[in-house]
Protein backbone atom coordinates (compact mmCIF):
# COMPACT_ATOMS: atom_id res chain seq x y z
CA UNK A 1 0.00 0.00 0.00
CA UNK A 2 2.79 2.37 0.79
CA UNK A 3 4.13 2.27 -2.68
CA UNK A 4 0.62 3.10 -3.96
CA UNK A 5 0.63 6.09 -2.67
CA UNK A 6 4.11 6.78 -3.22
CA UNK A 7 3.11 6.67 -6.92
CA UNK A 8 -0.45 8.18 -6.69
CA UNK A 9 0.99 11.40 -5.89
CA UNK A 10 3.33 11.70 -9.42
CA UNK A 11 0.46 10.15 -11.50
CA UNK A 12 -2.00 12.87 -10.11
CA UNK A 13 0.47 15.78 -10.68
CA UNK A 14 2.17 14.59 -14.09
CA UNK A 15 -2.08 14.05 -15.21
CA UNK A 16 -2.86 17.92 -13.75
CA UNK A 17 0.30 19.31 -16.10
CA UNK A 18 -0.25 22.99 -17.31
CA UNK A 19 1.66 22.33 -20.35
CA UNK A 20 -0.20 23.04 -23.22
CA UNK A 21 1.79 21.59 -26.08
CA UNK A 22 0.67 18.92 -28.00
CA UNK A 23 -2.40 18.33 -25.74
CA UNK A 24 -5.62 17.67 -27.14
CA UNK A 25 -9.21 18.13 -25.51
CA UNK A 26 -11.80 15.93 -26.62
CA UNK A 27 -14.85 16.76 -25.21
CA UNK A 28 -17.25 13.54 -25.52
CA UNK A 29 -16.52 11.19 -28.94
CA UNK A 30 -18.46 10.91 -31.82
CA UNK A 31 -20.17 7.93 -31.19
CA UNK A 32 -22.32 10.22 -28.49
CA UNK A 33 -23.96 11.91 -31.64
CA UNK A 34 -25.28 9.18 -33.37
CA UNK A 35 -26.55 7.72 -30.04
CA UNK A 36 -28.44 10.98 -29.72
CA UNK A 37 -26.83 12.67 -27.25
CA UNK A 38 -27.13 16.09 -28.72
CA UNK A 39 -27.15 18.00 -25.56
CA UNK A 40 -23.68 18.85 -23.17
CA UNK A 41 -23.05 21.02 -20.67
CA UNK A 42 -18.87 22.18 -20.98
CA UNK A 43 -19.60 26.34 -22.17
CA UNK A 44 -18.21 27.55 -24.94
CA UNK A 45 -16.18 29.98 -22.59
CA UNK A 46 -15.10 26.95 -20.82
CA UNK A 47 -13.89 25.40 -24.24
CA UNK A 48 -11.89 28.16 -25.06
CA UNK A 49 -9.34 27.97 -21.89
CA UNK A 50 -8.82 23.94 -23.60
CA UNK A 51 -7.30 24.87 -27.31
CA UNK A 52 -7.54 27.92 -29.96
CA UNK A 53 -8.03 25.62 -32.67
CA UNK A 54 -10.45 22.61 -32.86
CA UNK A 55 -14.16 21.55 -34.37
CA UNK A 56 -17.51 19.96 -33.28
CA UNK A 57 -21.09 21.15 -32.99
CA UNK A 58 -23.43 22.53 -30.69
CA UNK A 59 -26.04 21.54 -28.86
CA UNK A 60 -28.97 19.73 -30.80
CA UNK A 61 -26.73 20.30 -33.69
CA UNK A 62 -27.47 23.84 -33.52
CA UNK A 63 -24.39 24.35 -36.41
CA UNK A 64 -20.64 23.47 -37.13
CA UNK A 65 -18.30 24.78 -34.85
CA UNK A 66 -15.15 25.93 -36.14
CA UNK A 67 -12.35 27.58 -33.38
CA UNK A 68 -9.47 29.16 -35.37
CA UNK A 69 -7.05 31.75 -33.58
CA UNK A 70 -8.92 32.16 -30.48
CA UNK A 71 -12.23 32.32 -32.23
CA UNK A 72 -15.44 30.01 -31.84
CA UNK A 73 -17.56 30.04 -34.97
CA UNK A 74 -20.34 28.86 -35.74
CA UNK A 75 -21.42 28.38 -39.41
CA UNK A 76 -25.35 27.96 -38.81
CA UNK A 77 -28.15 26.52 -40.81
CA UNK A 78 -28.47 28.97 -43.64
CA UNK A 79 -24.63 29.23 -44.19
CA UNK A 80 -24.34 32.50 -42.07
CA UNK A 81 -21.00 32.46 -39.80
CA UNK A 82 -21.80 33.72 -37.15
CA UNK A 83 -19.75 33.81 -33.41
CA UNK A 84 -21.25 32.09 -30.59
CA UNK A 85 -22.03 33.14 -26.70
CA UNK A 86 -19.75 31.70 -24.45
CA UNK A 87 -22.71 30.82 -22.48
CA UNK A 88 -23.75 27.85 -25.33
CA UNK A 89 -23.04 24.79 -24.83
CA UNK A 90 -21.45 21.57 -26.51
CA UNK A 91 -22.18 18.10 -27.22
CA UNK A 92 -19.31 17.41 -28.57
CA UNK A 93 -15.48 19.03 -29.37
CA UNK A 94 -11.78 18.31 -29.95
CA UNK A 95 -9.70 20.91 -29.59
CA UNK A 96 -5.92 22.23 -28.79
CA UNK A 97 -3.28 24.87 -28.65
CA UNK A 98 -1.82 24.86 -32.48
CA UNK A 99 1.75 25.29 -32.20
CA UNK A 100 3.37 25.17 -35.88
CA UNK A 101 6.27 22.10 -36.03
CA UNK A 102 7.04 22.04 -39.86
CA UNK A 103 5.25 23.35 -42.93
CA UNK A 104 4.43 21.82 -46.40
CA UNK A 105 3.66 23.81 -49.79
CA UNK A 106 1.30 22.53 -52.11
CA UNK A 107 1.06 24.30 -55.90
CA UNK A 108 -1.55 23.62 -58.27
CA UNK A 109 -4.59 21.94 -58.53
CA UNK A 110 -5.52 19.99 -55.26
CA UNK A 111 -8.07 17.39 -54.94
CA UNK A 112 -8.73 15.59 -51.51
CA UNK A 113 -7.87 12.55 -52.33
CA UNK A 114 -3.88 14.00 -53.51
CA UNK A 115 -3.76 16.33 -50.54
CA UNK A 116 -4.81 13.35 -48.43
CA UNK A 117 -1.92 11.23 -50.04
CA UNK A 118 0.66 14.00 -48.91
CA UNK A 119 -0.41 14.17 -45.30
CA UNK A 120 0.38 10.71 -45.13
CA UNK A 121 3.18 10.66 -46.88
CA UNK A 122 4.51 13.25 -44.44
CA UNK A 123 3.18 12.55 -41.01
CA UNK A 124 5.81 10.18 -38.58
CA UNK A 125 2.82 7.79 -37.49
CA UNK A 126 -0.23 6.61 -38.45
CA UNK A 127 -0.73 6.23 -34.71
CA UNK A 128 -1.04 9.96 -33.91
CA UNK A 129 -3.22 12.49 -33.84
CA UNK A 130 -1.76 15.69 -35.71
CA UNK A 131 -3.35 19.20 -36.55
CA UNK A 132 -3.67 20.64 -39.72
CA UNK A 133 -3.76 24.34 -40.60
CA UNK A 134 -4.43 25.01 -44.11
CA UNK A 135 -4.31 28.05 -45.73
CA UNK A 136 -4.88 28.64 -49.11
CA UNK A 137 -6.90 30.21 -51.88
CA UNK A 138 -9.63 27.70 -53.31
CA UNK A 139 -11.03 27.49 -56.65
CA UNK A 140 -13.88 25.81 -55.55
CA UNK A 141 -14.97 24.73 -52.07
CA UNK A 142 -17.87 22.73 -50.75
CA UNK A 143 -18.79 22.04 -47.46
CA UNK A 144 -22.11 21.12 -45.11
CA UNK A 145 -23.39 22.26 -42.10
CA UNK A 146 -26.00 20.91 -39.81
CA UNK A 147 -29.41 21.17 -39.05
CA UNK A 148 -30.52 22.13 -35.67
CA UNK A 149 -32.38 18.95 -34.19
CA UNK A 150 -35.10 18.80 -32.04
CA UNK A 151 -36.52 16.08 -29.56
CA UNK A 152 -36.88 13.37 -29.47
CA UNK A 153 -33.02 12.78 -30.83
CA UNK A 154 -33.63 9.64 -32.14
CA UNK A 155 -31.70 10.12 -35.61
CA UNK A 156 -28.01 8.79 -36.18
CA UNK A 157 -25.97 10.50 -37.50
CA UNK A 158 -25.76 9.23 -40.49
CA UNK A 159 -29.43 10.25 -41.23
CA UNK A 160 -28.92 13.51 -39.86
CA UNK A 161 -25.70 14.27 -42.38
CA UNK A 162 -27.80 12.73 -45.35
CA UNK A 163 -29.93 15.92 -45.52
CA UNK A 164 -27.66 18.32 -43.85
CA UNK A 165 -27.22 22.18 -45.83
CA UNK A 166 -24.66 21.82 -48.12
CA UNK A 167 -22.51 25.39 -48.99
CA UNK A 168 -20.07 25.84 -52.39
CA UNK A 169 -18.21 28.68 -52.86
CA UNK A 170 -15.43 29.61 -55.53
CA UNK A 171 -12.36 31.67 -55.60
CA UNK A 172 -12.28 31.86 -51.48
CA UNK A 173 -9.13 32.63 -49.76
CA UNK A 174 -9.03 31.30 -45.87
CA UNK A 175 -7.84 28.67 -43.79
CA UNK A 176 -9.07 25.09 -43.18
Amino acid sequence: MKKLLIILPFVILFGCSSNHEDTIYHYSVLKALDNGVLEGNVKIGELKKHGNFGLGTFNKMNGEMIILDHVVYRVAQDGKIVEPDDAEMTPYAVTTFFNQDDTLSLNGEITYPALKAYVEKHVPSKNRFYAFRIKGEFAYIKCGGADIQEKPYDKTLNQILATRPIYEGKNIKGTL
